[in-house]
């Protein structure tokens, strides 16, 4: 079955979302909205999604404190990546 779900809750300035797919296009989709909407997140959760890479534009989000991949597909080159992108980020993989 595939599905999306997704939550966002804002509060003051920040934000939390939700996603799992087991569909990879729906991924994309998400990412097809603009950045702007993006960058007040502060906890994003991609657990079990199958992905191999995030967009460069995640590094954008500058005020995600949690960032939940586990059970995804990156290498160890990935991984690096995106630790650069995030600095100041408590990735789970």
């Amino acid at each position: 079955m595939k599905y999306i779900f997704i939550i966002f809750v804002f509060i003051s300035l920040s934000s939390v979302a939700f996603c799992q797919t087991t569909d990879i296009k729906k991924w994309e989709e998400l990412t097809k909205k603009p950045i702007s909407e993006w960058k007040n997140l502060d906890s994003l959760n991609l657990r079990n999604n199958k992905l191999t890479s995030l967009p460069p534009e995640v590094s954008e989000c500058k005020k995600l404190l949690w960032l939940q991949l586990q059970n995804n597909n990156f290498s160890q080159v990935e991984k690096d990546k995106i630790k650069a992108w995030l600095p100041n980020t408590k990735i789970e993989w």
